[in-house]
């Protein structure tokens, strides 16, 4: 018997991403997939099946006011779009902000393709080389009120950095 998915589950598959490994820029259906599910309600999941997906930068902004929980459950690949152009100066890559019970799952990858960016910058023989936005792969902005005492723990793996 096949499992259906939950009300609350909301696949960027559904939202239009191909995942085909190719130049498909894959970040309007994550950014919609994300709309739908920051709208939503309860514990919320945003699956990120088995493919690769092209993305340029993408904020992921709350509050999702009736959200619990948001898990992004990354399975598969996201692959950064190589053209600069795409980013403003600043720009990291993967934005979280303001987003209350934000969980990250899965197991999947973050590939910056920073070896394919870095060529332009010629940083190992300039020094006053500007960073870019490529570099800065994941951003995640935490909010904590006055007086909070929660620990945070974030777990990053960097198995396959620098191959």
């Amino acid at each position: 018997m096949r499992k259906l998915a939950s009300l609350n589950s909301f696949s960027v598959g559904s939202y239009g991403s191909r995942a085909d490994g190719r130049s498909t820029d894959d970040s309007q259906a994550f950014m919609n997939a994300w709309k739908a599910a920051c709208a939503s309600s309860g514990d919320v999941t945003i699956v990120i099946p088995q493919g690769i997906y092209e993305l340029g930068p993408v904020k992921f902004t709350g509050p999702c006011k009736n959200v619990h929980t948001i898990t992004v459950n990354l399975q598969g690949t996201l692959k950064a779009s190589t053209d600069l152009t795409k980013y403003d100066s600043a720009d990291a890559w993967v934005v979280f902000k303001f987003i209350n019970g934000l969980r990250l799952t899965g197991g999947g990858t973050l590939d910056s393709q920073g070896s394919s960016a870095w060529g332009g910058a010629q940083c190992p023989k300039n020094k006053n080389c500007k960073i870019l936005p490529v570099a800065r792969v994941l951003d995640i902005y935490l909010h904590l009120p006055k007086g909070c005492d929660k620990k945070i723990y974030i777990y990053l793996s960097a198995s396959s950095m620098h191959k």
